[in-house]
């Protein structure tokens, strides 16, 4: 039996299914391909042989697209969803994205599909529990705080609204950011590269759609996991993640790579939120046996759930179609040796780190917050530290008040 990745190809036009058989006719080495001509009989493929990815036209006729992939999504969770097609309004994208979980448009090149199917093939060296695998791809959407999504509401419904205003909002929500950089890295052709800056990203997608994703997605879910001295669980978190990114912008001083910085930020433990979303019962005694101090988060949550935060994040975002920069960094965040130096990675670990340091840990995963040596940073790095951390206790005094 081989042991090569099984490809499901479905489209409705013989034409297309033959286009596809003569372009990949080069990749039959490494995948086992199998083509279907319509829903029902992609179901019947899958029965007997299910495969690591499904790739599918959105709009046939008998069972559609989206009737197909939410079928393969509840039977078959673990396999990754993506739809081929060009015949997509903006209502259809919207509804794609519920479904699947990275879009290629027709026509498209040969480098595109390939690329995005060795995408989400080779992160499953990222997971190696298939278990877990099944239960992060079947997640459609991560608790947002009640607060932010009334924030980012009343931004989009202002007759003054921006992207760039839509964007700061955005910033204060790391799963609806999550899921704009999904829809926008997936539904946006033509771009020379993967999208990180949220008011480049809104301006893509248009307000319009950036409210209709807000609405239709769902994304205010009663989700609020009960967690011993941690009533608002989900706001603290989030509170971490954003200043996070606003260090991480801080400290990339204006490099090319500042927004890819910025978005791992306030991105970085996301893991948190697809744990606590798949398996919400099992979080709650992992977390308050880290809060006892029973051994390291990572190891706490390896024993619970097979993987640590880190892993299960990047795994989703990779799964989304997110940057591969943002991803790096958040796989390696609770790595405290990786601070030094320039680049995405050591900016983000060490604005964590920083951030860790002068708010306490809330989901860290380090026993104890290592001390971050500031001198190590150019001086003028450090007067903006220190402008950020006058804001941050500011911000904290009005809070207070």
């Amino acid at each position: 039996m081989t042991t090569n990745p099984r490809i499901l190809f479905v489209d409705d036009e013989p034409a297309m299914l033959a286009g596809l058989r003569r372009m990949l006719r080069g990749y039959r080495d490494r995948w086992e391909m199998y083509f279907a001509g319509s829903g029902e009989e992609a179901l019947s493929i899958l029965k007997d042989s299910p495969c690591e990815v499904v790739v599918s036209d959105f709009r046939m006729p008998g069972m559609h697209g989206g009737n197909l992939l939410q079928v393969v999504r509840d039977q078959y969770p673990g396999c990754a969803r993506l739809i081929l097609s060009g015949h997509t309004d903006e209502g259809d994208l919207l509804k794609v994205l519920l479904l699947a979980h990275q879009f290629v448009h027709k026509p498209c090149k040969e480098e595109d599909i390939v690329t995005a199917i060795e995408r989400v093939l080779s992160l499953r060296s990222t997971l190696s529990n298939a278990d877990v695998r099944r239960e992060v791809a079947g997640i459609e959407s991560l608790p947002s705080p009640p607060s932010a999504l009334r924030d980012l509401m009343a931004v989009l419904e202002s007759e003054d609204a921006t992207p760039k205003s839509v964007a700061e909002s955005l910033a204060r929500d790391p799963a609806s950011t999550a899921k704009i950089l999904q829809l926008v890295n997936s539904c946006s052709s033509g771009l020379s590269h993967r999208v990180s800056d949220m008011t480049q990203a809104v301006a893509l997608l248009g307000l319009r759609n950036v409210r209709a994703l807000v609405l239709v997605h769902d994304l205010v879910r009663d989700f609020s996991p009960p967690m011993a001295g941690k009533a608002n669980w989900v706001d603290e978190l989030t509170r971490h993640s954003v200043e996070t990114s606003r260090l991480a912008r801080i400290l990339s001083n204006g490099a090319p790579w500042a927004e890819d910085a910025f978005a791992a930020g306030l991105l970085l433990d996301i893991g948190q939120l697809v744990l606590a979303s798949s398996r919400p019962d099992a979080f709650r005694p992992n977390y308050e046996a880290w809060l006892k101090r029973e051994g390291a988060l990572a190891d706490i949550e390896a024993r619970t759930f097979g993987v640590d935060h880190a892993a299960a994040g990047a795994y989703l975002l990779g799964l989304w179609g997110l940057p591969f920069s943002v991803i790096e960094a958040v796989a390696a965040h609770a790595r405290p040796e990786l601070s030094d130096g320039p680049g995405v990675v050591p900016t983000v670990v060490m604005a964590h780190r920083i951030v860790e340091a002068e708010l306490g840990p809330v989901c860290s995963a380090w026993d104890d917050v290592p001390q971050v040596d500031e001198e190590q940073l150019e001086p003028d790095m450090r007067e903006r530290v220190d402008r950020w951390r006058a804001n941050l206790h500011q911000e904290r005094t009005d809070e207070d008040d």
